[in-house]
């Protein structure tokens, strides 16, 4: 593709993608009941019929993930929500839901023929899943629905499937990260709203989420939470895929500022989990890249002129930042006495680890699955124990096996020379989210739990890397077959 129709196409995409999320918000909070359910059929009749596969993936991402609290209320009694289309007695679906289906229902019609780096990580899932998580999910006692709603999220790794097989070329995967930067720029902007005005900026459509600060337990002040962090990390690491790249980066030094705000996102946020995500991201790929330290000082450039334009805006002012860093001073404070059982990390310590640990008491060996005990002992804040919850002491090592050998495979194939430059910014890109996730896991986040937008992430990251050597691959072998027609 020339670099000019790249371009335009991407700033196509951004206008219909902006008329398309304006048209949805004015659907969920100006429109009545009726007429919303009936506009969200559109944009999935729209996915069915389209070719630009990756553009509905990104749109169905957005809104899963609730940027800026948008579409954040996902209950049947909420008043302003996306719409659920009831299809048999007591179960109903979202329009994530049924783009799922849609997608995987295209996906079997193609004829492309792939073969997974990912089959044994995806069978140990889906076996462990049906043969062993299940069977000891109703043993240990759980009722259907429950069981039935705890489970759903888990399909979305449908996504896998659908993607490698939808998606068209490496140019796709740069224009879905680009159809979400803009949405990172909301979420900014919503926190900057919030610092300033005090409440969400989803107040102004929804009086009802009339937003409020989040205690910070640390320091007794405020802090603006991140709503939509994983569009967030996904533009992070997007900017990674086209940093310095002048073929596929939209302007010279839009790449830092697909880096650069994430990392302001995690700051405002004062949430320390992120703030360790994104600097071990961005040492990593100094560490790993030809072009990381050019990456640096184009950062340090737009962060110093960023933060000065905020500053002099009033947007934020000395008192708000000090608040924030007592929440990293913690950490500090853990490096140089060396104890663990402070702030938060006490928390951890001391209640969220022998709480989960409580309930692996149940089912050391093989899990608690999607039983009952696993809603009463799973915790948020300790990603790794509830694999070790639900999958138990012989499912928890073959899950972490699985992804350092993922990584492995992605690290191995950025230094191969079979790959272009584009391939390997790719590779490393996922190489640093990868690193990024597996920090959250063991500290705090976990990303591998049944949340419907969590399972989308997860899945779009890992088909990526499969895509990328499939197309690689694909394009190899029509190179052969070109060459042997031509003698």
């Amino acid at each position: 593709m020339q670099q000019s129709n790249f371009k335009k196409e991407v700033v196509m995409d951004f206008f219909q993608m902006t008329a398309l999320f304006i048209a949805s918000v004015i659907a969920v909070y100006k429109l009545n009941h009726t007429l919303r359910d009936i506009f969200f059929l559109i944009p999935l009749i729209l996915a069915f019929r389209s070719k630009k596969d990756y553009f509905w993936f990104a749109y169905f991402f957005i809104l899963i993930n609730a940027p800026a609290s948008f579409f954040v209320n996902r209950t049947q009694d909420a008043f302003f929500r996306l719409p659920f289309y009831s299809v048999v007695s007591g179960f109903s679906f979202t329009p994530m839901d049924l783009f799922l289906f849609i997608s995987i229902f295209k996906a079997f019609q193609t004829n492309v023929k792939i073969k997974f780096l990912l089959n044994k990580p995806l069978e140990f899932f889906l076996f462990y899943l049906l043969l062993v998580s299940i069977p000891v999910s109703f043993f240990l006692g759980t009722e259907l629905k429950p069981f039935v709603n705890t489970l759903r999220p888990f399909f979305f790794f449908g996504i896998v499937f659908s993607y490698l097989r939808l998606v068209n070329n490496k140019e796709e995967i740069l224009k879905f990260g680009y159809l979400l930067f803009p949405y990172a720029v909301l979420i900014v902007f919503d926190q900057l709203f919030l610092i300033n005005v005090g409440s969400r900026f989803i107040s102004v459509f929804d009086p009802s989420m009339v937003g409020v600060f989040v205690r910070n337990s640390i320091s007794g002040d405020v802090r603006a939470v991140v709503q939509g962090i994983l569009i967030v990390f996904y533009v992070l690491i997007f900017g990674f895929q086209i940093a310095n790249n002048k073929k596929y980066e939209l302007f010279a030094g839009f790449s830092s500022m697909a880096i650069f705000i994430p990392i302001g996102s995690f700051f405002l946020s004062a949430t320390r989990s992120w703030m360790m995500i994104g600097a071990i991201a961005i040492l990593g790929y100094i560490f790993l890249s030809s072009k990381g330290y050019k990456l640096a000082v184009q950062m340090t450039i737009i962060g110093f002129a960023l933060v000065i334009a905020l500053f002099s805006s009033g947007f934020i002012n000395e008192e708000f930042v000090g608040n924030i860093t007592k929440r990293y001073e913690e950490l500090g404070k853990i490096a140089s006495s060396g104890n663990l059982k402070q702030g938060t990390f006490a928390d951890r310590i001391e209640n969220d680890i022998p709480k989960v640990l409580k309930g692996v008491e149940y089912s050391p060996v093989l899990g608690v699955g999607m039983s009952k005990y696993m809603k009463t002992y799973y915790s948020n804040d300790v990603g790794f124990m509830n694999t070790l919850l639900i999958y138990g002491i012989i499912g928890f090592p073959i899950f972490l096996f699985f992804l350092f050998r993922y990584m492995f495979l992605l690290n191995k194939f950025r230094k191969s020379k079979f790959f272009d430059d584009v391939e390997k910014s790719i590779f490393i890109s996922l190489l640093l989210g990868f690193a990024g996730i597996l920090t959250g896991y063991f500290f705090t986040w976990d990303f591998f739990s049944f949340y419907p937008e969590k399972v989308f992430f997860v899945s779009i990251v890992f088909a990526t890397g499969d895509l990328v050597l499939e197309l690689h691959n694909r394009n190899e072998e029509l190179s052969i077959e070109k060459t042997q027609l031509s003698q």
